[in-house]
């Protein structure tokens, strides 16, 4: 069974996704994906449900720079917004978001925890048997 990746997006960054101008969610750091993953997002405070199911991957990889002029116009960013985010770093990645499915409300945070005993992460990790199961 592949496994389900899980992430967190802010609120605002989730409705850009959700609109369709938003395709590629940037990382300081990202999963590593060899192929594709099936991604539940995780919609952050305050929120705090699971908003959309989607296919994120490839991983795009590169100085600042560089990423900047491959994904600038589907990032929905500033660019001066993007280089603070990437303020120090020698290495920018950029994640594929594509085949975005919104879910119906019911994934609250509230349910996650009595259902799944889940916990939110800040950033993502993989999901569990449980949580691929809701």
């Amino acid at each position: 069974m592949p496994k389900v990746l899980l992430i967190s997006i802010r609120p605002k960054w989730v409705r850009e996704i959700l609109s369709g101008r938003k395709t590629f969610e940037l990382r300081t750091r990202p999963p590593k994906l060899e192929e594709p993953a099936q991604t539940l997002i995780y919609e952050s405070s305050p929120t705090c449900r699971i908003r959309a199911v989607c296919e994120m991957g490839p991983v795009l990889s590169g100085t600042p720079r560089d990423l900047w002029e491959k994904i600038c116009d589907r990032a929905c960013i500033s660019r001066s917004d993007y280089d603070a985010y990437f303020t120090g770093r020698d290495e920018a990645h950029a994640i594929e978001v594509k085949d975005v499915e919104e879910l119906p409300p019911v994934m609250t945070l509230a349910r996650l925890r009595l259902e799944a005993d889940f916990e939110p992460h800040h950033n993502y990790r993989w999901a569990t048997e449980v949580e691929d199961n809701l």
